[in-house]
């Protein structure tokens, strides 16, 4: 009878715990389309999730010509102590569909430097089903919105734990678009979401 108990009581605990760690979430800032900006001036690169590129059967993120696809910053309520305040991006379409780079930036202690984790992975963004609890994909999938001197676009950054160096810079191949950290070139492409239909952007 006592060992039943204990063992209630676990259960109890156990779920406690798993229903407190659930992400609470709420949609945040302009939806919009997800566009890429060098920082030497305003060209712009417009980017979608692909119907025919895939990251580990996900579809990937490719850069285009043009796009209607939107997407919605949602800040979320950190589900533990190693996440700094931030949340997903998600297609407007779909709203349990997260952007999802393949890394993000872990801090090596022995260096004192930024690398990709985990590493030997394919480090493209793919659009991959919302995590709402702990674990290595939710990390990869938290980021951070910041207002601009324009109300219809928000610069997006990765985030991952408040101890990942932040990913900001576009990193473009054939095969798809991931997202590292930049080195203050002029010619880096930096992430935004852009409202649709505003003439200030």
């Amino acid at each position: 009878m006592i060992a039943l108990k204990a063992l209630l009581t676990l259960w109890i605990i156990c779920i406690s715990q798993c229903m407190a760690a659930r992400l609470s979430c709420k949609p945040q800032g302009v939806a919009g389309s997800l566009v890429g900006i060098h920082i030497s001036g305003n060209t712009s690169e417009h980017f979608e999730v692909s119907n025919s590129k895939e990251v580990n059967g996900y579809p990937a993120l490719i850069k285009v010509d043009k796009t209607d696809q939107m997407f919605q910053f949602f800040q979320c309520e950190p589900p533990s102590k190693k996440y700094k305040a931030g949340g997903q991006l998600r297609s407007l379409k779909n709203t349990s569909m997260c952007l999802t780079p393949g890394q993000v930036q872990r801090y090596d202690h022995d260096s004192g430097n930024y690398s990709p984790y985990p590493q030997d992975v394919d480090d493209r963004i793919s659009l991959q089903p919302c995590m709402d609890t702990h674990s290595l994909l939710l990390r990869k999938q938290w980021f951070m919105e910041t207002e601009t001197e324009y109300g219809c676009r928000m610069r997006v950054t990765q985030q991952g734990w408040r101890t990942d160096g932040t990913s900001d810079t576009i990193i473009m191949s054939e095969n798809g678009v991931a997202i590292g950290r930049g080195d203050s070139s002029r010619n880096e492409v930096k992430m935004f979401l852009q409202a649709k239909g505003s003439l200030e952007c």
